[in-house]
């Protein structure tokens, strides 16, 4: 099982990505990227529980041992990667 770091462009199936999600992740944490698209974590949490983040480092406090998966947008894998 992994922990779930997703972020998502507003006009995205945002509740069909997350029910699959959920079904392999142990927590998820949602971060928004810079694109001016980018849907606010708020409104990705309104479909699972889970932490509302700003970075990659605060995610990782939350997974604890778990891997870390960064998905849902290419901005965000971006952003991470910096």
């Amino acid at each position: 099982r992994v922990h779930i770091v997703l972020g998502m462009l507003r006009d995205k199936d945002v509740e069909g990505v997350i029910r699959v999600l959920q079904r392999v992740a142990t927590a998820v944490s949602f971060m928004a990227s810079s694109h001016e698209r980018a849907l606010a974590p708020e409104r990705m949490q309104a479909y699972a529980d889970g932490a509302i983040v700003s970075s990659l480092e605060e995610a990782k406090q939350y997974a604890g041992e778990a891997p870390i998966v960064v998905t849902g947008s290419l901005y965000l894998l971006a952003a991470c990667a910096k």
